[in-house]
């Protein structure tokens, strides 16, 4: 690859000829690359090779078909190693690689390994923002744009999903979201307006993923719109309803947001008790419903002031519900199973690894474990907690921010 690198400008690798070089892209680039070895030091060198080379072709040669190619690859690589390419500044002319120790292997079971990756993944955030406006600047028309419109909209979905609701000032999310969209608009109309026949034949699931992304950012922007006010929700569901005529995804958030201000409906089997739970009956009580999962540490971190909550509250009618979000790893016969703890644990039945879960958290209300009725009331990202009052009705789809507040306001009422 060095040679391909190095070659004279008139001599331009074949996108066949660069992808082989670089190993194990085949045809085309796959999302996540497979670690040639269990050793740490094999690892981390065919990671910075893999890095350096692709780093150095997207440079050299912007317009070549392979560049989307190799500029997405070498930023994934970035994020999936970030400690590691944090402490290492590897030069386009390197020619050997010595190992350095920091390359991790992450457990995203383990809250201190999450905690670590998401804290790094952030200062390697900071180093893509002038990558992105240099490619926008220097290339515009060319696809390797297409991954810098990308970026920025990951970038802006950042910023929302880390608004702090108890702290933050409603008109910042309002802005945040409103660039959002102007984001998505301007990588609609840079699609429209490209023809990469080229850049589709190498990475033909280009768009498709660019466009889940887009996606799962306007609706999540639509869910955290819930601490403006429903009027919010509304105005902007009805600009990705444009964006996104007949999208699935986007009529179940629909169905979420219309439902806000109409009597909610839920009933299941608890987990913990097997008996029938349905929130009809839970008429002259505030029900806060929380979307939670094993996995999800920040879930985990909200149950102690869910505890407070209910203990202070309860004599005056506060009810929790949990909805697991959990799925299973693996199926056996009817039979779902999850791995506890890390990802060499043996496999327990699921709802046994919930209900313990639930038990050693001290979660003392009812629970179903049902990843589909997240996903039909558009429940984007956890913790969401919805909030009933004491008629039945829905109030709020996403109060996991505001929840001491939203309680106080909902039993005074």
């Amino acid at each position: 690859m060095e040679n391909l690198i190095h070659k004279e400008s008139n001599e331009i690798p074949s996108a066949e000829e660069l992808l082989t070089e670089i190993g194990g892209f085949k045809t085309t680039i796959p999302l996540d690359p497979v670690l040639p070895s269990d050793e740490s030091d094999e690892n981390e060198l065919w990671i910075r090779r893999r890095a350096v080379l692709t780093r150095a072709f997207f440079e050299k040669y912007p317009e070549h078909e392979a560049a989307l190619t190799c500029i997405h690859e070498y930023w994934m690589l970035m994020e999936m190693q970030p400690h590691l390419f944090l402490s290492v500044d590897d030069k386009l002319d390197d020619r050997s690689f010595g190992v350095t120790g920091k390359y991790r292997r992450y457990n995203f079971r383990d809250p201190n390994d999450r905690k670590d990756w998401d804290e790094a993944r952030k200062l390697i955030s900071n180093r893509k923002s002038p990558a992105i406006e240099r490619v926008l600047e220097e290339h515009p028309q060319l696809a390797i744009a297409h991954w810098a419109y990308d970026s920025i909209i990951e970038q802006i979905r950042t910023k929302i999903l880390d608004f702090d609701a108890a702290k933050g000032k409603s008109d910042e999310l309002v802005s945040n979201v409103n660039e959002l969209f102007a984001a998505i608009k301007r990588l609609f109309t840079f699609r429209a307006s490209t023809e990469t026949p080229k850049q589709s034949a190498l990475f033909p699931n280009y768009w498709q993923t660019s466009l889940h992304i887009a996606e799962e950012a306007l609706l999540e922007a639509v869910d955290a719109l819930a601490y403006v006010g429903v009027r919010e929700q509304r105005r902007f569901l009805k600009e990705a309803e444009n964006l996104l005529p007949n999208n699935k995804r986007v009529q179940q958030v629909r169905k979420k947001v219309d439902a806000v201000e109409t009597t909610f409906v839920l009933s299941f089997t608890d987990l913990i008790s097997g008996t029938h739970v349905d929130i009809s009956d839970y008429r002259g009580s505030v029900v806060l419903i929380d979307f939670w999962a094993t996995w999800c540490e920040p879930c985990l971190n909200q149950i102690p002031q869910l505890n407070r909550l209910v203990e202070k509250y309860h004599d005056r009618g506060l009810k929790v519900i949990g909805i697991s979000c959990d799925m299973p790893d693996l199926i056996k016969g009817e039979k779902r199973y999850i791995r506890s703890s890390t990802l060499n644990d043996e496999p327990i039945e699921l709802e046994t690894y919930v209900r313990a879960t639930a038990k050693n958290h001290g979660m003392d209300w009812p629970i179903c474990v049902d990843k589909e009725l997240a996903d039909q009331w558009g429940v984007k990202s956890i913790p969401t907690v919805f909030a009933v009052d004491r008629e039945g009705v829905l109030r709020s789809t996403n109060v996991a921010g505001t929840l001491s507040s939203t309680v106080e306001e909902l039993l005074s009422g």
